[in-house]
């Protein structure tokens, strides 16, 4: 998510989370339900914050280094989560990572060859 959509997000949030802290400090008092509500708004904008400050955080400069991509285990997990469509259409998916690495290395060496004339 880019910086300036946070921004622009965090902005009203902000507000809306100091009106709703203020809400529910002037709720005592009044009907039960009216208090269960400030609160509810009260608790929903504090988690809204905390998601918005954790996605600000998240691609940063403090972000982890890039890890490895588990690819046969997410073709496995993907495999799974298709069987069951898959079976209803009578289609087959095979996951074979080796020879699936071995296409790429066999791919990226092709095109990294120079091309005789």
């Amino acid at each position: 998510m880019s910086v300036a959509v946070i921004h622009e997000i965090s902005q009203p949030l902000s507000t809306l989370a100091i009106e709703a802290r203020h809400l529910k400090s002037q709720a005592d008092g009044l009907a039960p339900d009216i208090a269960e509500s400030a609160d509810l708004v009260d608790r929903k904008a504090h988690a809204l914050s905390e998601l918005v400050r954790r996605l600000r955080r998240f691609g940063g400069p403090g972000a982890d280094e890039p890890s490895p991509l588990p690819v046969a285990l997410m073709l496995r997990t993907l495999e799974q989560m298709l069987a069951p469509e898959l079976r209803a259409r009578n289609c087959l998916l095979e996951v074979d990572p080796p020879r699936l690495i071995f296409w790429y290395w066999h791919r990226k060496s092709n095109l990294l060859r120079p091309w005789s004339t």
